[in-house]
């Protein structure tokens, strides 16, 4: 995740926008921070990858469930030490970080309303209520662009807190594309299903 990540930064910035490893006054390294005018947006690359491969890998949905379970509280274990460690705007921080994740499928079920199973998930508002933002490669992207545009004109941008709602807007755009994108998944299922159901009156 962190090479990922660097290397989209270091693609997209320029060398004095952004630093690894960056020292959060306290003693705290965050991987990674876009430094834009005198306020510092911290970027954590840590995910618990392991718990969904193995809620990805269950053979039946009880185990789903529970590995499920599992990378939840893990998510949010992770969120509450984002929070904790480098949300310091006190210390000339922004008054919010954010999460990247390196997958684009673990993305899109962290901030979605329900997971494959249809269980609920209450993820992304977790995130949100402790000021911490999930990326993914294609929204850390946008993201980005709306770093560079605050850097060429500090007019547009004046302050963190609306560098945080343009990053709120553009998950909302997220999430309905998000909710388009499921509902196409329930239409071909339902397609299939169809064609399976007529193949099998055809024999």
């Amino acid at each position: 995740g962190e090479v990922i990540l660097e290397e989209m930064l270091g693609r997209v910035l320029s060398q004095d926008s952004w630093s690894r490893q960056y020292p959060i006054e306290g003693g705290e390294k965050v991987d990674c921070a876009v430094v834009l005018r005198d306020v510092v947006v911290p970027i954590d690359a840590k995910f618990p990858r392991d718990d969904y491969m193995r809620y990805v890998g269950s053979e039946s949905k009880e185990e789903s469930s529970y590995h499920w379970k599992a990378f939840e509280n893990s998510v949010k274990r992770q969120i509450n030490d984002i929070q904790s460690k480098y949300v310091k705007p006190e210390l000339g921080t922004a008054e919010f970080a954010l999460m990247f994740i390196p997958s684009e499928a673990i993305y899109y079920e962290t901030i979605a309303e329900e997971n494959y199973l249809g269980d609920p998930t209450a993820i992304l508002e977790y995130a949100q209520s402790h000021r911490v933002f999930p990326v993914s490669p294609n929204t850390f992207y946008a993201f980005l662009q709306v770093v560079v545009l605050a850097i060429r004109n500090v007019e547009i941008i004046k302050s963190a807190k609306k560098l945080q709602q343009s990053l709120t807007d553009l998950e909302r755009s997220f999430d309905q594309f998000y909710s388009k994108y499921q509902d196409m998944g329930k239409r071909i299922n339902q397609a299939a299903e169809a064609y399976r159901i007529g193949d099998d009156h055809v024999q």
